[in-house]
């Protein structure tokens, strides 16, 4: 996530809770306040779960990032072997295996 998605959310849930305070408000809530803050700690709390559900299942985008491209690499390498090349690379890996 970049930092300018960031600070977007940001604005986004900031102005979400004045408008949600703003409603209370009107509707003669007098914990509009209260009502609010406790809303918008709930939305935080909930957020922090998720993250760390993905970071305990491994399910992070660098991660995933990073391995599609090491499997691009990888398949780009083995493309730029010679048939010899590769028949050899095949033969040693089948060895390894025994």
């Amino acid at each position: 996530m970049r930092r300018l998605d960031v600070i977007g959310y940001s604005l986004v849930v900031l102005l979400a809770g004045g408008l949600l305070y703003g409603v209370l408000q009107g509707l003669g809530q007098e914990q509009a306040g209260i009502l609010t803050g406790t809303g918008l700690t709930l939305g935080l709390l909930v957020w922090v779960v998720t993250y760390l559900r993905r970071v305990l299942t491994g399910k992070m985008t660098l991660k995933a990032q990073r391995e599609a491209f090491q499997i691009a690499h990888l398949a780009e390498q083995l493309e730029k072997l010679t048939p010899e090349e590769r028949q050899a690379l095949e033969e040693e890996i089948r060895q390894e295996k025994l």
